[in-house]
C-alpha cells in the first residue's frame, strides 16, 4: 500500500503529486495559503508530517532560494485575484472599492462616504512583509464647505500613506485592515480650527 509511482511524463508526476496532498486531510490546510507563500508551505508540510528529516523545511527554503525557483509562481495567473470589496471605519463609514492582488502588490481604487466627508482614490501597495502591505494612494476628498446653510462640495486632492493587513488567509470571508493618513493638499476646515491631515481606519470585506 505504498504510494511510489511510475509516470509517463514528469508533468503526471507533479499533477499526481498535488492531488495526493490535496485529497488527504492531513494537508488540507496548506491549500488554504497563497501560492507565492513558499516559506508557509514548507514549514506546513513540516507540521503535517510529510517528511521524517526535522530540517525538511529548512533544506526545501534554501532550494527554492538558491535556484530562484520561486520566479515560476510569478507567472501563475492564479496568483491574480480581483475582488470587489465593501468598508467600514471612520471617518469614512461607508465604502465600495476593486482590489487586484498579483504576486506581491496590490492594486486598487474606492469611493469611501460619511456625512461631512466622501473621497475617491486610486492606490499601490506592496507585500513588505508576509500578510502586511504599505504603500500610498491618491485621489480627491469632497467635504461640505458649510455644514449647515450651505450643502456644496468643495473638492480637494490628497496623497495618503497606508498600511494594510491581509486576512484572507486567516478567514473564510477574506477581510482587509487598512490604516492609514491623508495629506490633503489644501487645509480641510472640517471643524473650527481645521486640520491638515486625516486619518483613516477601515476594514474591507471582499467579494469573489
Amino acid at each position: 500500500n505504498e504510494c511510489f509511482r511510475k509516470y509517463s511524463k514528469v508533468e503526471e508526476s507533479y499533477r499526481d503529486h498535488s492531488l495526493f496532498l490535496f485529497n488527504r486531510k492531513r494537508y488540507s490546510f496548506l491549500f488554504k495559503y497563497r501560492l507565492t507563500h513558499y516559506k508557509k508551505w514548507a514549514r506546513g508540510l513540516k507540521k503535517a508530517g510529510y517528511a521524517t528529516n526535522p530540517d525538511y523545511h529548512r533544506l526545501l527554503i534554501n532550494l527554492i532560494e538558491k535556484y530562484d525557483l520561486s520566479k515560476f509562481d510569478k507567472d501563475n495567473d492564479l496568483n491574480s485575484i480581483l475582488y470587489f470589496s465593501y468598508s467600514y471605519g471612520a471617518p469614512y463609514l461607508i465604502g465600495f472599492g476593486t482590489y487586484y492582488f498579483k504576486n506581491s502588490y496590490l492594486l486598487f481604487s474606492e469611493i469611501n462616504s460619511s456625512f461631512i466627508l466622501s473621497s475617491l482614490s486610486v492606490g499601490y501597495n506592496y507585500e513588505f512583509f508576509h500578510s502586511i502591505y504599505s504603500g500610498v494612494n491618491f485621489g480627491f476628498v469632497y467635504y461640505l464647505s458649510e455644514i449647515i446653510f450651505d450643502y456644496s462640495y468643495t473638492s480637494v486632492p490628497f496623497i495618503s500613506i497606508e498600511t494594510l493587513f491581509d486576512l484572507r488567509e486567516k478567514r473564510k470571508k477574506p477581510v482587509l485592515i487598512k490604516a492609514g493618513v491623508q495629506f490633503p493638499f489644501d487645509t480641510v476646515d472640517i471643524t473650527k480650527e481645521g486640520v491638515d491631515l486625516i486619518p483613516y481606519f477601515r476594514i474591507n470585506y471582499f467579494i469573489n
